[in-house]
């Protein structure tokens, strides 16, 4: 492939079996990457998934050869998964 630009999707899906444990690790590695920084219990609270899959997926600053254009976290209950698979079977 020569130096064309072009724009790259990458999808992670998670399956969280343990919101507390997810907690945790994301506060592990907050605190790790950030020794200096406030209580990262304020920062990623128990049952913020959002903030805990960002914490740990996130991408943090681009390196060189490509720019991140945005990153997205989007937790969904079980319910929501189901109707969500449910659409998409239904087309």
């Amino acid at each position: 492939m020569s130096d064309a630009k072009l724009t790259a999707l990458i999808s992670i899906y998670v399956k969280v079996s343990d919101v507390k444990a997810l907690a945790r690790a994301a506060r592990q590695r907050y605190r790790n990457d950030n020794p200096n920084a406030p209580d990262a219990q304020k920062v990623i609270r128990d049952d913020d998934v959002d903030a805990a899959l960002r914490a740990l997926f996130g991408p943090g600053k681009s390196q060189p050869g490509y720019t991140i254009i945005d990153f997205i976290v989007k937790a969904r209950s079980r319910e929501e998964e189901q109707a969500a698979q449910a659409d998409c079977s239904a087309v």
